[in-house]
């Protein structure tokens, strides 16, 4: 029939995949509120909990790492060096700073890790979306 509208169902997937961690420890980023504004650094929280006994004898340090990825390529890095307990559950937060805003417009992927001397990686990943803002601003 002319001018009847019928509708049309497509399909939707989600792969889940099982989180684990033979140390069961674990690095989580916190989900910002809203868009991080282009004026302004915005601020990422990640929490940790890594396991003493997977900790290297002697050892009070443990490296942190961070990528900001956007566009396509890294425009931040860094290293978040956390004290840590060997024997003990060391557990805290890490707070890293986005900077450069324009240049991270409008999505910008961060990525937190650490490696315990077994080898097992311990990461995590989020995408925090920016407003759109201009490099050059004009006054009136």
């Amino acid at each position: 029939m002319h001018g009847v509208r019928r509708p049309e169902y497509t399909s939707a997937y989600h792969f889940a995949r099982k989180f684990y961690s033979k140390s069961k420890s674990f690095v989580k980023i916190m989900q910002g509120d809203g868009k991080f504004s282009c004026e302004k650094d915005g601020i990422v929280l990640a929490r940790y909990i890594i396991q003493g006994e997977e900790l290297i004898k002697g050892h009070k340090t443990l490296d942190f790492f961070y990528l900001v990825v956007s566009r396509g390529s890294i425009q931040q890095h860094g290293r978040l060096p956390v004290t840590v307990n060997e024997g003990n559950v060391n557990q805290g937060e890490l707070t890293l700073s986005l900077q450069r805003m324009p240049e991270l417009t409008p999505l910008a992927q961060v990525v937190v890790y650490t490696m315990l001397p077994d080898g097992e990686a311990v990461a995590d990943s989020r995408y925090f979306p920016i407003h759109l803002c201009l490099k050059n601003k004009v006054d009136n």
